[in-house]
């Protein structure tokens, strides 16, 4: 191992690397080398088009931006980009890194934000509010962030002398061509503090040294950058212990460790670095930035010996794709391997007829949830998930892996109305796994709803009638924050054998898909008196949201904020109601996961 030493800014800072023979002694570059070349062909340079990173600086209505944080924000981008080239070299991607938006004089542009209320108005579920406020602002000089990667500093966090508390918005995403990161930010945040072992500081009353608290908190800012570029949690895998952390693990505990000599620090994997070198930001090209993608995975087969999983297949996309990467996620056993944290990555190349063959090896008899990423030329990625179990070494229980694909191939020729190959495929499926009986209950309601359409709309239905079940009469209007409104089921997601209804353990055949923000607007006419529901989060989804009944716009019901999959009964008066809206809003962190439903929505006079 060799240390050099980089300019930054009016000093040095130290940079361990690895030389590149031990890296690739390791690694073998087989994976960067065929990656670069595929994308080399597609790529094309945006030139003055091309992306930047665009950077905000978030104060509340009581508080004051500190003196210089400016050149202190600059100092931590600097540091941070270094770092990502650092990681795309040592990984065979080259000098790659993202660009800084920079103004004439060469300065980063960080756009100045002052929130419109205080800042106890701003806990960790209000992160979209931070958001809407800074792209009103970035909007003003024309940027939409909605086509952007944005990047949030925050001066939120509660300060009383050398102590730091408070849970305001602190995390990062992705979706189709956007990507934001809520970070924070404090005066003595800054790379020039990296090497310093006192004072003592203390972040939610743990104790840090200075230098402590800022890796933790720059790493927090490049991990949760990675996320807003479209990076999944993944850890390091044995045989890279000695190279210290991933970033997308736990790697922002430790980031620049090495300055203090208390560790080996924090690398960027190969399997991120794999996927960054297709985004905008580090390829430098917006080629089909703004087309629709397309993904299908075929010809699947899954085999287990000696502790590996293989798993081939094929994949056809639009655009193309150039490499899969498999995330193998085990139980949970503490914080530090909580939710996905401690998923191991594999990664594969396609070849150009879109077959790919990906191991993943020394699995131990423990269940684990599996998520196969493709990784498409500009910059997307569609991914599938399943599940399987370890039992010893040469035994495995795989066939969950082929009954969730198979169930989604049904899915995709029932949703492009090729109803006659998905009815074989879902009877065949059930004949294979009769066992199986959330995969039969599924596929006897996806047949069964065939034939099935809405009935008039609640002011049009007979008078003797005096029960009906919402979902089956026709809607004036409906809009859903994701997919399209749906009655009576879910949206098929990769990875699940169920489109039912679910809250909790309460499964209803009859409701309403309302992902936030959702309405769903019926004519009542004045000719019912009562509406029953259930409501909450879809099971298998995290998010949290608001459900409102208005009737004639106003107000009849509010639930609270729900944040868990526990179902919330309701039952509203709607005499005299003429337009019955029921209405889902997300919960004011975004709305990704905001899976919300309305179950047995009943009608009644």
């Amino acid at each position: 191992m060799k240390s050099i030493h980089t300019k930054h800014f009016g000093g040095t800072l130290p940079v361990v690397l690895f030389l590149s023979s031990l890296i690739f002694s390791a690694w073998g570059d087989d994976l960067a080398r065929g990656a670069g070349a595929r994308l080399a062909e597609y790529q094309v340079p945006a030139g003055a088009e091309a992306k930047v990173l665009r950077v905000a600086y978030f104060v509340p209505a009581d508080r004051e931006a500190p003196p210089g944080y400016a050149m202190r924000v600059e100092r931590i981008l600097t540091d941070i980009q270094a770092f990502y080239r650092n990681g795309m070299r040592e990984t065979g991607f080259g000098e790659r890194t993202f660009p800084l938006d920079r103004d004439r004089e060469g300065r980063v542009k960080i756009y100045f934000v002052q929130g419109q209320r205080p800042l106890e108005s701003y806990p960790n579920e209000r992160g979209q509010d931070v958001r809407d406020e800074v792209g009103a602002v970035l909007l003003a000089d024309g940027v939409d962030i909605e086509e952007e990667t944005l990047l949030i500093f925050q001066l939120l966090l509660q300060e009383n002398g050398q102590r730091y508390d408070g849970t305001p918005p602190y995390y990062g995403g992705r979706q189709e061509r956007n990507g934001t990161a809520w970070v924070y930010d404090f005066a003595d945040l800054d790379p020039l503090n990296l090497p310093r072992t006192e004072p003592t500081v203390y972040y939610r009353d743990k104790p840090y040294s200075l230098g402590q608290m800022n890796s933790l908190q720059i790493g927090g800012v490049a991990h949760e950058l990675g996320h807003a570029l479209g990076l999944p949690h993944l850890r390091e895998k044995p045989d890279e212990a000695m190279r210290g952390r991933a970033l997308m693990g736990s790697g922002n505990y430790t980031y620049r460790e090495e300055l203090r000599d208390e560790g080996p620090g924090t690398f960027l994997s190969r399997e991120s670095a794999l996927r960054l070198a297709s985004h905008p930001l580090f390829s430098g090209s917006t080629k089909d930035l703004a087309s629709k993608d397309e993904c299908s995975l075929t010809d699947l087969q899954v085999a287990y010996r000696d502790r590996c999983l293989e798993l081939t297949g094929t994949v056809q996309t639009v655009p193309p794709p150039y490499a899969v990467v498999a995330y193998t996620d085990p139980p949970d056993v503490d914080k530090e391997t909580e939710a996905d944290y401690d998923s191991y990555a594999w990664p594969a190349l396609v070849d150009q007829d879109g077959r790919f063959r990906i191991a993943m090896e020394d699995l131990e008899p423990v269940h684990y949830d599996l998520r196969l990423a493709v990784c498409l030329l500009n910059g997307g990625a569609e991914t599938y998930f399943f599940d399987f179990d370890v039992l010893n070494d040469n035994e495995a229980q795989v066939d969950s892996i082929l009954r969730t694909w198979g169930f989604g191939q049904a899915l995709r020729d029932w949703e492009a109305g090729d109803y006659e190959e998905a009815e074989q495929r879902l009877r065949s499926l059930t004949e294979q796994w009769p066992e199986d009986a959330v995969l039969r209950s599924n596929a006897e309601h996806l047949l069964q709803s065939a034939n099935e359409v809405p009935g008039p709309a609640p002011s049009a239905v007979d008078v003797a009638v005096t029960n009906a079940a919402l979902s089956r009469l026709t809607w004036d209007a409906s809009e859903v924050g994701w997919l399209e409104p749906l009655r009576d089921r879910a949206p098929f997601e990769e990875g699940h054998t169920s489109i039912l209804l679910q809250v909790g353990d309460r499964v209803c055949e009859r409701g309403l898909y309302a992902h936030a923000p959702a309405r769903h607007t019926y004519r009542l006419d004045k000719k019912w008196e009562r509406l029953s529901s259930w409501c909450g989060l879809q099971a298998g989804h995290e998010g949290s949201v608001i459900f409102v009944v208005l009737g004639d716009g106003t107000e009849l019901y509010r639930s609270g904020l729900i944040t868990n999959n526990v179902p919330v009964a309701l039952e509203v008066d709607v005499s005299g109601v003429d337009l019955l809206s029921l209405v889902v809003e997300d919960g004011g962190d975004n709305n990704q996961g905001d899976w919300g439903v309305w179950l047995a929505p009943r009608l009644a006079r």
